[in-house]
């Protein structure tokens, strides 16, 4: 987009009948020019021709740093933005390196199948190095003919994390001439890899690192990344090696100009804005209709289909057939339709594309001018890999971040300096994790029998413990000084990508297809009997779950709304592993027992996206173990509380809300990674308590993180509070709508009181009061 072209477009957008003044911040970024190295002089001849051939005769300084630096053996991570010519960066020493060496092998491991085709395509360009590098791809769609063939003579291999858990690692012996010469191992993407998946990964990589070591290989590790903090630490944790970081100067980057665009409030007395969604379809038909090309981010699969439904409608009947300009992009599409879209965006059909995060990487997709994110994603990388998928290296690109109501994304646009900090934050992972752990102990002892005074350097101190419940549960069984499997393919049993390892089919029951994929807690919270979901803008009704065949039944239907699960959780200690008190406030961190139901559903009204109604029904109950902080406030401050006539259950209902709303600003996740339960007087505590914990089964480090700087989240949790312009609390502040107890009893004035008194006593014992 040029500037004339952009101005044009704000000029547009702000005298538009629809505007008015929710854009409240402008965040300007500047271009950065190119720094050139050249090339390594005995780079190989064939090589340097294909490069040539492509345009490049010298390289960005950072590619020739990570070149120097991967030719004397250390593991290398970089990070830099999209399209900033991180491929290359591992690409230029890993073909060099093959076409010296004929009997060294590598492997490129990324996240998702889109992006190993597009990065495959950019390989094929190398027309001289591809001749005498055996290339090609190996995941779920190799034909058994060509997976033959690639063992026996693949030296550049481009797979996913799952093929390689599932075909590679069990079936070693048969891939022992690549694990001998295997040089390199290149982690494309890798802030992609946090939370659950994260911490899979993390066990994965220190699992084909011990099979290559077996076989006499070490291999240098590539890890690419966005911007995040503490990049070297960070692919040190995921790899279990020492990683080295390569600044990313000397990559050019195009102008960029972030708006903070707050919805307009339509009820002032409560505070309530409009729509997130209705304002990012406003802008998204606007440029649309410009014939802009754009992309919209939601944060959810949900989110991404009642935008497209949205569109759809809009253009209905009015001669601007938007939907056959748009499409929506999201996980639990079947892999035909995702590959359909990505053609059809990069060849121009499309004007448009609303996604969740599986187009923030890099994926060629064409030339956008604008990208829209709607809602806070879950961390500032996130933002701004979003963010990167606008413009060229010397364009101007425009990015929009409209801010939904709840109290995180009003901090994030009420603070703009929170975005050009230059602090990203770091993923959090929990490779410690025991049922990750445990699962992949089966595995590694599976693939080769385990060895304590080896592993042990590989799985960490849990490792010991760990066998001797393995072994105790039949899982391990220990011969000699060797530790091996009792079962048959354990990897059948883990799954990378959550912690259920069960799929279902999202059947329609009208023609028997299968439309979508989902895991078992996905089923629990989006399709429950009674739920209507939507699929590529179409509605479904949920009307049974067949557990056992692992199957949903969906019926099409024309009901005006869709549905939101109501779920009710219950904590239970199990253990307290630390605790620090502050005065007499106690604050813990351990490990517990979550319960969650889905009791019931709201139906929400398309469009207008208001309550019409609720259902209750009876749903199965998971309960899973997990890692939480709590803390417990003392009776004195509960006097206080009754003595300015707040309601206390309220009062603490709405402190719980509010901390965990803020802890992502503190902790890199998402919302919905977190829980919470408050009460009044809890059986394992005995006293009053709030109870934030991991969403995910054994936690992966999230509260933990946090409870090193609790200070920090009790004070954002004062701040919005305190500066909500609202009388007695509002979705800006103390609201959840994932509450399961329909946000009742909520004392906002009662939170800010007890966070004050709370943030006293961490004070006063910071500074050695007391």
């Amino acid at each position: 987009m040029t500037e004339h072209e952009l101005q044009f477009l704000l000029r547009e957008l702000t005298t538009s009948q629809n505007y008015d003044g929710q854009i409240v911040g402008r965040l300007d970024f500047e271009a950065r020019e190119a720094t050139f190295a050249p090339l390594p002089p005995a780079v190989d001849p064939d090589l340097s021709a294909d490069l040539a051939d492509k345009g490049i005769r010298e390289l960005y300084a950072f590619q020739r740093a990570c070149f120097d630096r991967a030719c004397d053996g250390y593991n290398v991570t970089v990070v830099s933005p999209t399209a900033s010519g991180k491929s290359l960066a591992f690409q230029l020493p890993v073909l060099d390196h093959l076409l010296k060496h004929p009997g060294a092998t590598a492997l490129f491991l990324y996240p998702t199948k889109a992006l190993i085709e597009d990065q495959l395509a950019k390989l094929r360009e190398m027309e001289r190095c591809m001749e005498r590098i055996n290339t090609a791809v190996y995941d779920g769609d190799t034909e058994p003919d060509a997976r033959r063939q690639l063992r026996k003579f693949g030296r550049l291999i481009l797979s996913n994390p799952d093929s390689l858990h599932y075909s590679i690692l069990p079936y070693h012996e048969s891939w022992s001439r690549f694990m001998r010469g295997l040089a390199f191992i290149v982690v494309d993407e890798g802030h992609y890899y946090h939370g659950v998946l994260g911490s899979h990964m993390a066990l994965l990589l220190r699992r084909l690192r011990r099979l290559a070591n077996f076989y006499g290989a070490h291999p240098v590790f590539f890890v690419t990344s966005a911007t995040i903090d503490e990049p070297g630490k960070f692919a040190s944790q995921l790899t279990g090696e020492l990683v080295h970081n390569v600044d990313s100067s000397g990559a050019p980057k195009g102008q960029q100009t972030l708006l903070l665009f707050n919805p307009k409030i339509v009820d002032k007395q409560n505070n309530i804005r409009k729509s997130v969604m209705k304002e990012a379809l406003w802008l998204f038909q606007r440029a649309v209709q410009e014939d802009v090309r754009t992309i919209v981010f939601t944060k959810s699969r949900q989110e991404a289909e009642l935008l497209y439904k949205y569109v759809r409608d809009a253009g209905a009947g009015k001669g601007q057939r938007l939907g056959d300009r748009v499409a929506t992009y999201r996980a639990g599409y079947l892999p035909a339709v995702r590959r359909g879209i990505e053609h059809r965006l990069s060849s121009g059909e499309l004007t448009g594309v609303i996604a969740t995060n599986a187009l923030e990487l890099g994926i060629d997709i064409g030339h956008l001018d604008v990208s829209i994110t709607a809602g806070y994603p879950g961390s500032v990388t996130s933002l701004f890999q979003q963010m990167g998928r606008a413009g060229r290296e010397r364009d101007h690109s425009l990015s929009v971040f409209v801010a939904s109501s709840n109290p995180l994304d009003q901090y994030v646009v009420q603070t703009p300096g929170f975005l050009s900090s230059g602090r990203f934050g770091t993923p959090t992972i929990n490779p410690g994790n025991e049922y990750i752990l445990s699962a992949h102990l089966r595995c590694a002892a599976y693939e080769l029998p385990l060895r304590a005074a080896i592993d042990v350097e590989y799985f960490g101190p849990q490792y010991t413990p760990l066998v001797e419940q393995l072994e105790a549960d039949g899982k391990l069984r220990a011969r000699g000084p060797l530790v091996v499997s009792t079962e048959t393919y354990p990897h059948r049993f883990v799954s990378l990508r959550t912690l259920s390892d069960k799929r279902y089919h999202i059947l329609n029951q009208g023609d028997g297809q299968v439309i979508e994929e989902a895991d078992a807690y996905k089923v629990i919270e989006e399709f429950y009997p009674g739920a209507v979901f939507l699929h590529q803008g179409d509605s479904y009704l949920v009307t049974d779950n067949d557990h056992e065949q692992q199957v949903v039944h969906a019926i099409p239907t024309t009901q005006n709304y869709y549905t939101d699960a109501i779920i009710r959780s219950d904590v239970v200690v199990q253990n307290e592993r630390e605790h620090h008190d502050y005065g007499n406030v106690g604050l813990s961190f351990g490990k517990v027992v979550v319960s969650e139901q889905t009791v019931g559903f709201i139906k929400k009204s398309f469009h207008i996206e208001t309550e019409v109604g609720r259902e209750y029904i009876e749903a199965p109950e998971i309960s899973y173990e997990t890692m939480a902080l709590w803390i417990t406030v003392p009776d004195a401050m509960l006097d206080t509380l009754k003595e300015g006539g707040y309601d206390i259950a309220g009062s603490l209902h709405a402190a719980e809300h509010l901390l965990i709303a803020l802890m992502p600003i503190v902790v890199l996740c998402d919302r919905r990674d977190l829980g919470g339960i408050s009460t009044i007087l809890h059986r394992d505590t005995l006293k009053p308590s709030i109870f934030v914990y991991d969403g995910h089964i054994g936690g992966v480090g999230l509260t933990e993180s946090a409870y090193g700087r609790f200070h920090d989240v009790v004070h954002l949790a004062l701040d919005r509070v305190t500066e909500c312009p609202c009388k007695d609390g509002c979705p800006s502040c103390v609201y959840s709508p994932k509450c399961g107890n329909n946000n009742k009893p909520l004392d906002k004035n009662g939170a800010r009181v007890l966070l004050g008194l709370l943030l006293d006593k961490l004070d006063t014992t910071t500074r050695g009061g007391e």
